[in-house]
């Protein structure tokens, strides 16, 4: 009987070594160069930016990346034609660029740092599949298995996870701050009589370094911390929840204020590169693009979804709702059904305010409803774990 109780924690323990051992054969495999099947165009410019910052300093463009060939989109003069890149930030060539510095320009270097954004994510699970476990299937060890069988393995934890653009650091964010969210009440923020404050600079932190590793994931993570304080069990870790997205978003903003400086320093103007910055957002929301609409994107992205998490968004929508109404002694029913909405819409965010930007990039985009599926274990693991207590009628 012992054996068996130990059961759950060997499999776990089993799947997070097969997830590991397997990003770490990819990496062995075809770490050699760009992904292809994983955004290897902007792999491609991340390369480029780091051979570029190796060969002339990279103060030269103000810690911007140098893509030559690149076309920007931007209504400033001083910028049109020119091949530093100022929109997406500036983060994953930094992690490459100072594995180069210490290791030196090789293949090998290019290959084997893809370990940074693997373990990342490796920890970020450890994170989260243990905080499933202790605040939402309560003690339930077959979650933590079930979460591993249908999240470690999803084609959106595949390749993306050894990117070396921003796809598995944004996403080990989105990752980090549903835990944390989720351990809000459990976590004192108190030591002493004084305020702890490890909590909000953690999510500050996730914040900045999200945005500055990929700004298309900035509501999902914005929005972490809050939907998974609404999945927590005490109804006073919710308030605690929404101060730890405030910090998210303090954080989101500082990158954000710490990029536009650098665009600044470039143009030698504060105006002008708020007019990069601030123009460009606004033409790749509101500019004539020929395609879809936004109500068709919503179905068009559902889909989408569909080929990163093997179920679309709005099948994971309705079937959380359905998995809730099976429940109807879940204490904190209402909660959940908000987490779920909340976690749908910070997917949808990017794709309806940034509706050109969203048309042409359908193969990346849908990576970022990770938060929305995690959701959808949840619930249907939590639904599970009472089952399997029979507290359910059914």
């Amino acid at each position: 009987m012992p054996a068996m109780k130990r059961l759950p924690d060997f499999l776990w323990i089993l799947l997070l070594a097969f997830f590991l051992i397997k990003g770490i054969g990819y990496i062995s495999k075809d770490g050699y160069d760009t992904l292809g099947h994983a955004d290897g165009f902007t792999e491609d410019f991340v390369r480029k930016g780091v051979k570029n910052y190796l060969l002339n300093g990279p103060s030269k463009t103000a810690f911007l990346p140098d893509w030559p060939g690149f076309q920007l989109e931007t209504t400033v003069e001083e910028l049109q034609g020119s091949s530093i890149y100022t929109h997406y930030f500036p983060g994953p060539g930094y992690i490459v660029y100072a594995a180069f510095l210490v290791f030196g320009d090789s293949p090998l270097t290019w290959q084997w740092v893809r370990l940074v954004p693997l373990l990342c994510i490796f920890f970020s699970l450890l994170l989260l599949t243990w905080s499933l476990e202790v605040r939402v299937f309560n003690g339930w060890p077959w979650g933590k298995v079930g979460v591993g069988l249908f999240l470690f393995f999803v084609p959106a934890l595949k390749w993306w996870a050894i990117s070396l653009h921003g796809h598995a650091y944004t996403t080990a964010c989105i990752l980090m701050g549903f835990s944390l969210g989720l351990l809000a009440s459990k976590t004192s923020w108190y030591k002493e009589g004084r305020r702890s404050l490890w909590v909000p600079l953690a999510c500050f932190a996730l914040g900045f370094i999200s945005n500055y590793m990929l700004l298309t994931a900035a509501f999902v993570v914005c929005a972490a911390p809050m939907v998974g304080g609404f999945l927590s069990p005490e109804p006073g870790c919710t308030k605690r929840a929404i101060k730890l997205s405030f910090w998210v978003g303090i954080g989101l903003t500082g990158a954000w204020i710490i990029h536009l400086g650098q665009v600044a320093w470039l143009l030698d103007s504060w105006a002008l590169a708020w007019e990069d910055q601030v123009g460009t957002a606004v033409a790749r929301s509101t500019a004539f693009k020929e395609g879809p609409n936004r109500i068709q994107l919503i179905g068009q992205y559902s889909h989408h979804v569909r080929r990163f998490f093997f179920v679309s968004a709005l099948s994971m929508l309705s079937l959380s709702f359905f998995a809730l109404w099976l429940h109807p002694k879940h204490p904190q029913k209402a909660r959940w059904v908000l987490a779920t909405l909340i976690a749908s819409l910070a997917g949808y965010a990017w794709i309806m305010l940034l509706k050109n930007h969203s048309i042409d990039h359908p193969h990346v985009n849908p990576r970022i409803f990770m938060l929305q599926y995690v959701v959808f274990l949840a619930v249907l693991g939590r639904l599970a774990s009472q089952k399997g207590r029979g507290k359910l009628g059914f």
